[in-house]
């Protein structure tokens, strides 16, 4: 698509899967590009009233999609 001229730069786990510290784990293990897994700390630290359960809602709102 971009013939090479673009490469990931980072990649971003997230869900409610409960194996999905394992996935950051594997992916890591195997990738060199950097990965962030997104857990309920990580969206504390942002979003206080929030959990992980609610991150596609709040990508959502941060992309400003609309309904």
């Amino acid at each position: 698509m971009h013939k090479g001229e673009k490469e990931v730069e980072e990649i971003i786990v997230l869900g409610d899967n409960p194996i999905l510290p394992q996935v950051g784990d594997f992916l890591s293990a195997n990738l060199t590009t950097p990965l962030t897994v997104i857990t309920d700390e990580v969206i504390a630290e942002h979003f206080l009233q929030f959990t992980h359960d609610d991150t596609t809602l709040l990508g959502l709102a941060l992309k400003g999609a609309k309904a």
